[in-house]
């Protein structure tokens, strides 16, 4: 994990991302493009407000289930938690929020992608179970107005696509589906407070502190 700051002027040299002036790195797939260009937007953010930028987390969820949980990116602020993941693809994006599979044409073949909303709904838990340990559940509990409860409130599902990829998702979901030039209007855009600037803290210290090496998670 990484955690982003304007001031430790990040860059990347030889697929290695460095800051601090290279007292600490880490390795970023070269072919992994929309992961760079994702994060270079998100630096801007912490220009604007008070926004936490952490990157390439991996979390174990249970003692249980030694197998981390990755995620891309992740927003901590005041108006609630942002779970990005990235997908770099170019062509045609079809198919249905429901569906497990997703189709990605590019000129004349088809290949399937595997439902990025289902994908980083098991990063949302992820997170909510870490964050419960600091907070109380409540802070995720909200009244929709057809009577049923959110128990994610606060906690918002990005998909971004970087590339040249044509979006055509059908379905209503609360999941955000975006492209990259969409994203920081889109964390922007939710002004609701749901933690205090302290609990904001606590919540960094408590993901960092449960951030683990991939080499060091057992058998």
């Amino acid at each position: 994990m990484i955690r982003l700051s304007i001031s430790e002027n990040p860059f990347i040299e030889d697929g290695i991302f460095y800051y601090k002036d290279k007292r600490t790195k880490r390795a970023i797939n070269k072919g992994n493009k929309g992961e760079l260009m994702v994060h270079n937007e998100l630096l801007k953010i912490e220009q604007i407000d008070d926004y936490n930028v952490l990157l390439n987390l991996n979390l174990i969820v249970s003692n249980q289930d030694y197998k981390p949980t990755q995620i891309d990116h992740l927003v901590i602020s005041k108006y609630g938690l942002f779970v990005i993941e990235t997908k770099n693809y170019s062509g045609i994006i079809e198919g249905h929020v429901y569906n497990e599979y997703w189709d990605v044409i590019y000129k004349s073949s088809v290949h399937k992608l595997f439902n990025p909303i289902i994908q980083n709904s098991t990063h949302l838990y992820a997170i909510k179970a870490k964050v419960l340990v600091v907070v109380d559940e409540s802070y995720f509990i909200n009244k929709l107005p057809d009577g049923n409860l959110d128990f994610y409130s606060g906690i918002y599902s990005i998909i971004v696509f970087t590339g040249n990829a044509k979006l055509n998702i059908k379905g209503q979901h609360k999941e955000m589906v975006l492209y990259l030039p969409d994203l920081l209007n889109c964390v922007l855009s939710h002004r609701k407070e749901h933690f205090t600037e302290k609990q904001v803290s606590t919540i960094v210290n408590k993901i960092i502190e449960e951030d683990i090496e991939v080499e060091t998670v057992p058998g």
